[in-house]
């Protein structure tokens, strides 16, 4: 329940905030929202992370079903951690997110932009932090992989 609360979660704030920036800025228009650290611009990737490998849609749509059926996969077979739950689902959210956009659009829209870093969005988010808090369960509280107390 845990997984599919935050699929549902992220995929829902991720989509809502595209449109809403979609709704009130053109394309390439830019709005500062925190003085001097943080605007939204609305961009459009047609590549991964930080815009490489631009135009490779079908590689990218492939990639994001195959990371999220592994994900379901494992969430319904292994049956890991709450913890685990929590972290797999708001990566699922942000890899849904990203592919509902690559295949409606055929892009990515983007918006957080902080100017000195590459324009991201709230699936971008999920993806890198669900991953983050992933990698740090398994260093610190599951050292051996084997611990299957739920």
């Amino acid at each position: 329940m845990r997984f599919w609360f935050w699929i549902t979660t992220i995929l829902l704030v991720d989509q809502w905030s595209k449109w809403i920036v979609g709704l009130k800025l053109i394309p390439g228009q830019s709005v500062e929202v925190w003085p001097g650290v943080m605007w939204f611009t609305h961009v459009f990737n047609r590549g991964a992370a930080f815009s490489i490998l631009q135009g490779a849609t079908v590689l990218f749509i492939l990639t994001a079903v195959t990371v999220v059926l592994v994900l379901i996969g494992y969430n319904h077979l292994a049956k890991p951690q709450p913890l685990l739950q929590h972290f797999t689902g708001i990566m699922a959210g942000g890899a849904l997110g990203n592919l509902l956009d690559r295949c409606r659009l055929g892009y990515v829209a983007d918006f957080i932009d902080f100017h000195w870093f590459p324009v991201f969005n709230v699936a971008d988010m999920a993806i890198v932090i669900g991953g983050i808090m992933m990698v740090a369960y398994f260093i610190w509280f599951d050292k051996d992989g084997m611990n299957d107390e739920r």
